[in-house]
């Protein structure tokens, strides 16, 4: 399952962009720091800004409602493109986290993952 980390061809503008997150455990920091960097990315990118989607605490086994909402959002056609860090997100299983990820797909949605640090880091690299 090929993930696009880049579409260039695509009108920035038409993007309809959500992030999902998951965390399990429960995270009384709410993965902030993936949101910033996943956030900054999107910015550094050009993208508009996204929405974003978190399910804190439920293991990939449980009931994610974040998760269903924005399936049920990409459906009706409200997001194009999801950012994610990775498709762990959606599950620790490699076949259940590319059948959410082909869902999607099907659906319409573009799923990026987060390219490495360097790609989307905006500061320069500190002199030694």
């Amino acid at each position: 399952m090929l993930i696009v980390m880049n579409r260039p061809e695509e009108n920035r503008e038409s993007i309809r962009m959500a992030i999902y997150l998951r965390c399990h455990p429960y995270d009384r920091w709410e993965m902030i720091s993936h949101r910033h960097a996943l956030l900054m990315c999107a910015r550094v990118m050009g993208f508009p800004e996204p929405a974003v989607f978190f399910d804190n605490g439920p293991s990939s086994r449980e009931t994610r409602p974040f998760l269903e909402w924005l399936i049920q959002r990409v459906n009706q056609g409200e997001f194009n493109t999801v950012l994610i860090p990775g498709p762990f997100v959606f599950s620790i299983d490699d076949l259940e986290a590319r059948a959410v990820i082909a869902y999607l797909q099907d659906a319409g949605c573009v799923v990026l993952e987060m390219p490495y640090r360097s790609t989307c880091d905006t500061h320069q690299t500190r002199p030694s």
